[in-house]
């Protein structure tokens, strides 16, 4: 079927989906003149404890905000903004630096425990290595959060740190479908794919300019931008070889009961710090919901990941005593 203007209603829905994918990755316009990674997103009382949490891969905090209802009411809030998101700096490439970087701002911050750090996805890892790093200096970790997704993806048929820009690309695809429900039917995805690796970055945004993902100069430099900080944090979260941490860590993991069956997925890079340490040192929460509800914050499904956060966190305020762990 054709509009009065002489386009399909396909043609609209594509053009719909371009702008939806547009507004999700320009919204965010860096300022090299912000060097203050570490945002108070809701303040608390004083005295009152602090949560620092960790982004995902691609570094940005705003969709932070979806859990704030759920913590309590006195509570202080922070997002642990990537370093280099911005422009300020060159992204680190390693956990252990985003986390020493992070130690530094939340030590400004909060001289003295007990520290309540957590992190999501990527920033799981992130909030992992904050915690040890704390806990080596002689602090004590009253909550270490980390909110999983359980994602629907093959992780062993992906592109390791021996291909790491087919893995930014891969990713970025994933993201587009899963997150956004654009499927890129029109995008040739395998043109990209088929390149060599040390291609495939620029190969990937001329494609996205040549096929309307991308309008004018400005929004590639904005994107190329958005995606060199994700491939720094990508090859940090590859590359990464956690020892143990002498603490215990309360799980969120987020996924569809019926596809993974209250298990965590050993091969993803989100869980890496989940298999150095021992059994009881982890206390899992199973939530039936897609693992997009954390950032997206769909309903219901937000509330009962909501509702695990608030059981955690008061747990923690009332300094009730961690059972033991699944």
């Amino acid at each position: 079927m054709v509009s009065n203007g002489g386009t399909t209603r396909a043609d609209a829905a594509l053009e719909s989906k371009k702008q939806q994918l547009l507004t999700a990755y320009m919204s965010f316009a860096p300022n090299p003149k912000n060097v203050e990674t570490v945002v108070a997103l809701k303040e608390g009382a004083p005295g009152a404890p602090r949560l620092f949490f960790c982004p995902a891969t691609d570094g940005t905090i705003s969709y932070l905000r979806n859990y704030i209802p759920y913590l309590p009411e006195d509570w202080w809030f922070y997002g642990c903004q990537t370093p280099g998101l911005e422009g300020e700096r060159t992204p680190f490439r390693t956990i252990e630096e985003i986390a020493a970087y992070d130690v530094e701002k939340i030590l400004a911050i909060q001289p003295e425990g007990p520290y309540h750090i957590g992190g999501f996805c990527n920033g799981g890892l992130v909030a992992y290595e904050i915690c040890k790093k704390l806990k080596e200096k002689g602090h004590e970790i009253a909550l270490c959060l980390d909110l999983l997704p359980l994602f629907p993806r093959q992780w062993t048929d992906l592109a390791h740190l021996e291909s790491p820009r087919k893995r930014v690309v891969q990713d970025f695809l994933f993201v587009f479908e899963e997150f956004l429900g654009n499927s890129m039917t029109d995008f040739p995805v395998e043109s990209v794919l088929s390149q060599k690796d040390d291609v495939q970055i620029d190969t990937f945004l001329r494609l996205l300019r040549e096929h309307g993902y991308l309008r004018n100069d400005q929004e590639e430099q904005l994107f190329r931008h958005r995606v060199n900080v994700y491939n720094a944090g990508l090859e940090a979260m590859l590359a990464y070889k956690p020892t143990n941490f002498q603490g215990v860590i309360d799980v969120i993991a987020a996924g569809e009961e019926e596809r993974y069956k209250n298990e965590i997925q050993t091969d993803s890079p989100y869980a890496t710090h989940l298999c150095v340490v021992q059994s009881n040192q982890k206390r899992v929460h199973y939530v039936d919901v897609p693992g997009k509800t954390f950032v997206n914050g769909q309903q219901p499904g937000l509330d009962k990941i909501g509702e695990v956060i608030r059981t955690i966190t008061t747990r923690v305020a009332l300094k009730q005593p961690v059972e033991t762990c699944r």
